[in-house]
């Protein structure tokens, strides 16, 4: 189903569309994790729009080894599932890394080859991107982006500035830039050229594979930071005050200055 960031995903027709959200996977997870006596699962693949977020992995780092998710919008055929699934039952034992990238490969490289795809009936532009994350670094990067605004400050309007100047995804909408871009674009001068590059380090190693179509026209790292601004838009996955929750982030730091600028929220 459709995804919406932090807003979640896979809305239910049923119920005036309401999604799953991070905590919702989690707890679910949680529950089956336990049934099956399994310390992890293997992977957790979002086949849907905007889902490779920063607070999405910080979460679920502790029910899965990898996650697979994308940056900008997908396209209605989604993945090509027959491709990679076809791939894991002929090589059942393979590495596992080596059937997600059969994921990515298979719906960058090949899907969308000429950069464009039809869907109903019309040629779309083509904004493909999907990343693997090894979420057993995600709190390496938590650590290291808490380290991060503890130098910078609390000053929301610093990281409000540098948003407005990183790339973002899902038109605009959903309150998601490439988080390496706007880590590059915090201007403070209490900032340390070491603990930026920590950051950066960090979401690299977490971030073991990706591709994007050459649409993009500029180099993206894979995952998304969530920052509340430029929200006006009402929809199925209009992102609301509550959907950013504790139990939705483990970067509460950053949780503490999207709440302060979310005040005037209503």
């Amino acid at each position: 189903g459709h995804g919406g960031g932090i807003a979640g995903c896979a809305y239910d027709d049923n119920y005036s569309s309401n999604t799953l959200n991070t905590a919702e996977i989690a707890l679910a997870s949680k529950d089956a994790l336990e049934t099956y006596q399994r310390d992890k699962f293997t992977f957790l693949g979002f086949d849907c729009c905007l889902m490779a977020c920063a607070d999405i992995a910080s979460v679920q780092s502790e029910y899965y080894q990898y996650m697979v998710a994308s940056q900008e919008m997908e396209g209605g055929e989604g993945w090509n599932q027959d491709v990679w699934l076809s791939y894991l039952v002929q090589n059942p034992v393979n590495n596992d890394v080596n059937i997600l990238k059969k994921v990515v490969d298979s719906y960058v490289g090949d899907s969308h080859t000429s950069c464009g795809y039809y869907e109903h009936g019309q040629r779309t532009p083509c904004y493909s991107t999907l990343s693997i994350f090894d979420l057993s670094k995600a709190n390496d990067f938590v650590t290291s982006f808490d380290s991060f605004i503890d130098e910078v400050g609390a000053s929301s309007s610093v990281y409000a500035n540098a948003y407005r100047k990183s790339y973002s995804f899902g038109e605009g909408s959903y309150g998601l830039v490439d988080f390496i871009d706007f880590i590059n674009k915090v201007d403070s001068l209490s900032l340390t050229s070491t603990t930026k590059e920590a950051v950066i380090n960090s979401i690299e190693n977490m971030i073991i594979y990706g591709k994007n179509c050459n649409g993009f026209g500029c180099e993206l790292s894979g995952v998304n930071l969530f920052f509340p601004i430029n929200l006006s838009r009402i929809d199925d996955f209009a992102v609301i005050k509550d959907d950013y929750r504790g139990s939705n982030t483990k970067l509460t730091s950053w949780q503490l200055i999207c709440n302060s600028y979310i005040q005037g929220w209503h």
